[in-house]
Protein backbone atom coordinates (compact mmCIF):
# COMPACT_ATOMS: atom_id res chain seq x y z
CA UNK A 1 0.00 0.00 0.00
CA UNK A 2 1.31 3.41 -0.96
CA UNK A 3 1.61 6.30 1.45
CA UNK A 4 -1.56 8.33 0.95
CA UNK A 5 -1.52 11.93 2.10
CA UNK A 6 -4.35 14.37 2.63
CA UNK A 7 -4.60 17.96 1.59
CA UNK A 8 -7.57 20.30 1.50
CA UNK A 9 -10.23 18.59 -0.61
CA UNK A 10 -8.12 15.68 -1.78
CA UNK A 11 -6.05 12.61 -1.03
CA UNK A 12 -2.91 11.99 -3.04
CA UNK A 13 0.14 9.80 -3.56
CA UNK A 14 3.45 11.58 -4.04
CA UNK A 15 5.89 13.81 -2.21
CA UNK A 16 3.76 16.93 -2.62
CA UNK A 17 0.38 17.80 -4.05
CA UNK A 18 1.99 19.51 -7.03
CA UNK A 19 3.98 16.36 -7.88
CA UNK A 20 1.21 13.88 -7.06
CA UNK A 21 1.29 10.63 -9.04
CA UNK A 22 -2.30 9.83 -8.03
CA UNK A 23 -5.08 12.00 -6.65
CA UNK A 24 -8.75 11.99 -5.75
CA UNK A 25 -10.46 15.36 -5.41
CA UNK A 26 -13.68 16.01 -3.56
CA UNK A 27 -15.64 18.92 -2.21
CA UNK A 28 -18.48 19.36 0.21
CA UNK A 29 -22.05 19.97 -0.80
CA UNK A 30 -23.84 21.16 2.28
CA UNK A 31 -22.68 19.72 5.56
CA UNK A 32 -23.24 16.03 4.89
CA UNK A 33 -22.35 15.27 1.24
CA UNK A 34 -18.85 14.67 -0.14
CA UNK A 35 -18.75 15.02 -3.93
CA UNK A 36 -15.93 13.14 -5.68
CA UNK A 37 -15.27 15.06 -8.88
CA UNK A 38 -11.90 13.80 -10.11
CA UNK A 39 -9.59 10.81 -9.83
CA UNK A 40 -6.21 10.46 -11.53
CA UNK A 41 -3.59 7.70 -11.40
CA UNK A 42 -0.38 8.07 -13.40
CA UNK A 43 0.58 5.40 -15.90
CA UNK A 44 3.39 4.06 -13.71
CA UNK A 45 0.94 3.36 -10.85
CA UNK A 46 -1.98 1.98 -12.86
CA UNK A 47 -3.01 -1.58 -12.13
CA UNK A 48 -1.77 -1.45 -8.54
CA UNK A 49 -5.09 -0.65 -6.86
CA UNK A 50 -4.11 2.92 -6.03
CA UNK A 51 -7.36 4.36 -7.37
CA UNK A 52 -9.36 1.94 -5.22
CA UNK A 53 -7.30 2.95 -2.17
CA UNK A 54 -8.01 6.61 -2.84
CA UNK A 55 -11.75 5.92 -3.08
CA UNK A 56 -11.52 3.99 0.19
CA UNK A 57 -9.95 7.02 1.88
CA UNK A 58 -12.96 9.15 0.94
CA UNK A 59 -15.31 6.35 2.06
CA UNK A 60 -13.53 6.24 5.43
CA UNK A 61 -13.78 10.03 5.73
CA UNK A 62 -17.50 9.90 4.96
CA UNK A 63 -18.01 7.24 7.61
CA UNK A 64 -16.06 9.20 10.23
CA UNK A 65 -18.06 12.33 9.48
CA UNK A 66 -21.39 10.52 9.05
CA UNK A 67 -21.59 11.93 5.52
CA UNK A 68 -22.72 10.51 2.19
CA UNK A 69 -20.81 10.40 -1.08
CA UNK A 70 -21.98 11.59 -4.47
CA UNK A 71 -19.58 10.68 -7.28
CA UNK A 72 -19.29 12.61 -10.53
CA UNK A 73 -16.02 10.98 -11.59
CA UNK A 74 -16.64 7.86 -13.74
CA UNK A 75 -13.95 5.82 -11.94
CA UNK A 76 -15.34 6.65 -8.49
CA UNK A 77 -18.89 5.87 -9.66
CA UNK A 78 -17.73 2.46 -10.87
CA UNK A 79 -15.83 1.68 -7.66
CA UNK A 80 -18.65 2.77 -5.37
CA UNK A 81 -21.29 0.80 -7.28
CA UNK A 82 -19.10 -2.30 -7.62
CA UNK A 83 -18.53 -2.63 -3.87
CA UNK A 84 -21.69 -3.38 -1.88
CA UNK A 85 -19.82 -2.63 1.35
CA UNK A 86 -19.90 1.06 0.36
CA UNK A 87 -23.72 1.18 0.22
CA UNK A 88 -23.89 2.88 3.63
CA UNK A 89 -22.13 6.00 2.31
CA UNK A 90 -23.81 6.39 -1.08
CA UNK A 91 -25.98 9.47 -1.43
CA UNK A 92 -29.41 8.79 -2.92
CA UNK A 93 -29.53 9.46 -6.66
Amino acid sequence: MRDIKRSDGCYFVGETLTTAQAIIRFHRSGCDILVIDHTFVSENLKGQGIGAQLVMEVVNLARREKAKIQALCPFAIKMLRRNPEYADVLAPE
